[in-house]
């Protein structure tokens, strides 16, 4: 190995192939996602993205509820943070959507009211990957229902501690 790293070529190209692999798999390990069609039976595919647990320490989830209300916008978005022992472990995100018969919450004002709520640095916007974005989610979900989209978590006992890794 010692002789092919004299070789001014061959040590760069080793060099360059050991960065992208590093790159890789911080790029894999960094983010988390979750595509659901919020619940129009696939006519829409909206992906959320959440920083990974293995770097975040914290399961990523949206929770998505419905509510009728005078209210005029069509979303409440807010960041909820569960602790145990006050070590966060669940971060996520709670979406309310106006669910009044004609003035539903749209996926577009979703998409517009999260930017517009929700700090980058907590959850990056949602995208929306197919469908239309004047399609009404707004009455999908008149029973709250939380969504995880990282992996499970593991006590790992280390000593009389218990220790909270997640599963890949």
């Amino acid at each position: 190995m010692l002789y092919l790293l004299q070789n001014r070529k061959t040590t760069i190209l080793v060099v360059a192939v050991i960065l992208l692999l590093v790159s890789a798999c911080v790029t894999r390990l960094s983010r988390t996602y979750l595509v659901t069609d919020l619940g129009t039976g696939g006519r829409i595919s909206v992906r959320f993205t959440a920083s990974s647990p293995w770097l975040s320490g914290t399961k990523a989830f949206v929770q998505l509820s419905s509510l009728e209300s005078k209210r005029t916008e069509g979303v409440i978005c807010s960041v909820t943070t569960f602790y145990r022992n006050n070590i966060p472990v669940h971060k996520g995100v709670s979406i309310i959507f106006k669910s009044n018969p004609g003035q539903e919450t749209t996926v577009g004002e979703l998409i517009e009211l999260f930017d517009q709520s929700i700090d980058r640095d907590d959850f990056p916007v949602p995208v929306l990957e197919s469908g239309d974005p004047n399609t009404p989610i707004g009455a999908n979900y008149k029973e709250p229902q939380r969504i995880y989209f990282s992996p499970d978590w593991s006590v790992f006992q280390f000593g009389d501690s218990k220790v909270w890794i997640p599963v890949s």
